[in-house]
């Protein structure tokens, strides 16, 4: 919780305050950043993800893609062995952000415990260090061959041991609601409901050395 309430005061200057909720259930382990598109005024997803991973104890920030390398040497600084899995979110920009940011952490050989990007408009390799990564994105046919509006599958480097799942909506109907593009990928509530359940699954309940499930606590707010 200390590193996302650093966080929130020192790397958003620029973004909206942050909205402080109490966890419903015990606080859990681990550390996720969910980086906005473009003025972050298309993406309220994040925000949607933000609130639903605060009431289920995790510590969260939502970060303008602007701020991603702050971001991103802000974990290199105060990062230790015992902090936690981190894990990466981005939607459109946000989604090439995280790449970015996974990569300026793989020189410091920081591990990625998951990386969701969701409509990557263009974005370099996924790195080494990332240990799994799931890629929505929906496929526009010949318009993919404009770098806007669009989303692309994401590839690991050759040999790389780093785990890549592309989901290409058109090929999996189950995900798609009505209107599901590039500016509302973030909002979709089943892809929302995956990835929620995806983090979940690397950020455990924390424990106190006796093995007892920690009490849950407040989240601190951001200030203006």
């Amino acid at each position: 919780m200390l590193l996302i309430t650093a966080l929130i005061s020192g790397c958003t200057l620029n973004s909206p305050p942050q909205r402080a909720l109490r966890p419903t259930v015990p606080p859990r382990a681990g550390e996720v950043f969910l980086v906005r598109g473009l003025l972050g005024v298309f993406s309220t997803g994040m925000d949607e993800l933000h609130d639903q991973l605060i009431a289920r104890g995790v510590s969260c920030v939502a970060l303008q893609h602007t701020e991603g390398a702050s971001a991103a040497q802000w974990i290199i600084d105060h990062h230790r062995d015992d902090s936690g899995p981190i894990v990466l979110v981005g939607h459109s920009l946000g989604a090439n952000e995280v790449v970015a940011m996974a990569t300026k952490l793989e020189t410091a050989k920081v591990a990625v415990a998951l990386m969701v990007t969701l409509d990557p408009v263009t974005a370099g390799p996924v790195p080494d260090n990332v240990r799994q990564t799931s890629n929505y994105y929906r496929s526009q046919g010949v318009l993919d061959a404009l770098p806007v509006f669009r989303g692309i599958p994401l590839n690991a480097r050759p040999g790389s041991p780093a785990v890549v799942r592309n989901v290409d909506l058109n090929d999996h109907p189950a995900l798609l609601e009505p209107a599901t593009n590039h500016f509302t990928i973030d909002k979709n509530h089943r892809i929302q409901q995956e990835i929620l359940n995806q983090i979940l699954s690397v950020c455990p309940p924390e424990r106190d050395v006796s093995g007892v499930i920690r009490a849950s606590a407040t989240v601190a707010p951001s200030g203006p």
